[in-house]
């Protein structure tokens, strides 16, 4: 107050910095967990929590730093806080709801009387606009063991993680501060990395350009990188045969849904090619062009993301239409959500706290998605690859056409338009071959039957034969009947011998079949 933010000073600008987080208290008081000190301080809050959300932090009036190990060789006075290392510290300010809107206990969210606010301020209630906390506390990952993810883990024993911090402020060894100025620090092999790495490859790029005396730019691109990486353990990909078709797998390896958080932008899609031999482009899925930003959406695309709206118990007050829309505050109906949720996954958990998938059907216990696509006539390879982007030209040019008041909107638009467009980031890829297709079938002159495939490298194929269809039962080679496919381009012959079918046939005819098991 006011909402115009003129209140706000140079120091606010720092954003969220060391004194925000390490003097934060546990708003819900767990005796003989939390610190006796956070008894005062909770009793004198006017408006005390309950819960967990958005950004309803508490702040040690007193100025006491907080942190989560008892050791710490700090020049200032500090308490030990459980809080610190769980889960919902972070869910301070990562559970998002509107609290314009009540749930009507029916699955519809109702505007507030003017003036008056929430009497209910739990995400169980109000408007959901992020749950990632939510989706992380009904999730296998808030368990006593965890879930085994050596990737995210860092130091940590045997690979496993809970918290949110196991994943984003990773076990590292080192010192908690400069040794030089604070003696007795002691090492640690269990210290949380202040990174706090999310998915943001884009947006720190252009503090170089539009802050460059106030940035590190090593800083910023070792920033970049590392969360480059923590998307490339966020999703895993595998193909499998599907008769005419290709299935392909997208298994969300995150503690919360995929993609989570900011629903504005955020996206995850799967890019598909398919080619024949000479390597001509068949057709294309979920295509994507770098020049204009348009992510192509056809009939068969397959995009994770939520398409929150304006439902119409509230579009007639307002004078706009009922339907999806990129009005942060103003929408109260989730649309569309498929984002593929996390292991753990219960339809009941996730409809308490507004999380239901919308539009796509998830059973319960199910964490990834499958895609079937149809193979073009002739399609011998397939190109795979999952991408994310965290601003969409969608809602950057809605961001510019809205802001009727200032140039802020045309601002943000042309920083995206002349930096790249939020290129996507490559969460994984992989690559189909045709398990098996013969390409020729000639006699050389040495006399020999040779028959060449396309092939998978890694599957084994067998080549049996009969002089008659007659024949009953198919006959093995006596030796180089099995063949090991390393390329994509394989050959058996026949020479008609003991090496191989044991002589010429009698009958004048032969068959032959291949044998072979492809996923």
């Amino acid at each position: 107050v006011p909402t115009d933010g003129s209140r706000m000073t140079a120091a606010d600008g720092d954003g969220v910095s060391c004194a925000l987080c390490h003097r934060m208290v546990d708003p819900v008081y767990k005796s003989g967990v939390s610190p006796t000190n956070d008894l005062a301080i909770l009793a004198a809050l006017s408006f005390p929590g309950t819960n967990y959300g958005n950004g309803m932090f508490v702040i040690d009036s007193t100025g006491t730093r907080r942190g989560p190990f008892t050791d710490a060789a700090a020049g200032h006075t500090f308490l030990a806080s459980p809080f610190h290392s769980r889960s919902e510290f972070c869910g301070t300010c990562h559970d998002v709801s509107n609290p314009e809107f009540q749930n009507d206990g029916a699955g519809h969210y109702n505007a507030n009387a003017l003036n008056t606010t929430a009497t209910n301020f739990s995400p169980h209630f109000m408007a959901p606009v992020e749950r990632t906390f939510s989706e992380w506390s009904n999730s296998e990952y808030n368990s006593t063991n965890g879930v085994l993810a050596p990737q995210f883990a860092g130091n940590k024993p045997g690979g496993r993680v809970s918290s949110c911090q196991d994943c984003h402020m990773r076990d590292v060894a080192g010192y908690g501060c400069n040794t030089n100025l604070n003696a007795g620090v002691p090492w640690r092999t269990n210290l949380p990395l202040h990174d706090l790495t999310g998915g943001s490859t884009w947006l720190p790029g252009l503090l170089t350009n539009l802050f460059p005396s106030d940035v590190n730019v090593t800083a910023i691109q070792s920033g970049i990188a590392r969360a480059t990486q923590l998307l490339t353990n966020a999703a895993s990909l595998a193909l499998a045969d599907a008769g005419n078709e290709l299935r392909v797998t997208v298994t969300n390896e995150c503690g919360h849904k995929l993609p989570t958080g900011y629903p504005e932008g955020r996206r995850v899609w799967l890019n598909m090619k398919f080619y024949d031999e000479p390597g001509n482009l068949l057709g294309e899925s979920g295509a994507y062009n770098s020049t204009n930003g348009v992510l192509t959406r056809d009939n068969k695309a397959k995009i994770y993301e939520v398409h929150p709206g304006i439902e119409t118990n509230l579009a007639a007050a307002l004078g706009l239409l009922p339907g999806p829309s990129l009005h942060f505050v103003l929408n109260n109906q989730t649309y569309e959500d498929n984002r593929i949720p996390p292991r753990g996954f219960t339809n009941a958990n996730f409809a308490a706290f507004g999380g239901s998938p919308v539009g796509h059907s998830y059973a319960d216990g199910q964490y990834w998605d499958d895609s079937l696509y149809t193979l073009p006539a002739g399609a011998t390879r397939a190109e795979v690859k999952l991408y994310y982007q965290s601003t969409s030209k969608e809602f950057v040019e809605f961001l510019r056409d809205e802001n009727r008041t200032t140039a802020h909107g045309q601002a943000i638009y042309d920083l995206w338009a002349t930096n790249g467009m939020c290129p996507p980031t490559l969460i994984g890829e992989r690559t189909w071959v045709i398990a098996f297709q013969m390409t020729a079938a000639t006699m050389t002159l040495q006399g020999k039957f040779r028959m060449e495939f396309l092939a998978r490298p890694g599957l084994n194929y067998t080549v049996e034969f009969k002089n008659s269809l007659a024949d009953t039962a198919w006959q093995t080679f006596s030796a180089n009947g099995t063949i090991m496919a390393t390329n994509t381009l394989c050959s058996v012959e026949d020479d008609f011998s003991a090496n191989t079918s044991g002589g010429a046939s009698p009958t004048g005819q032969r068959y032959y079949r291949f044998r072979y098991s492809a996923p």
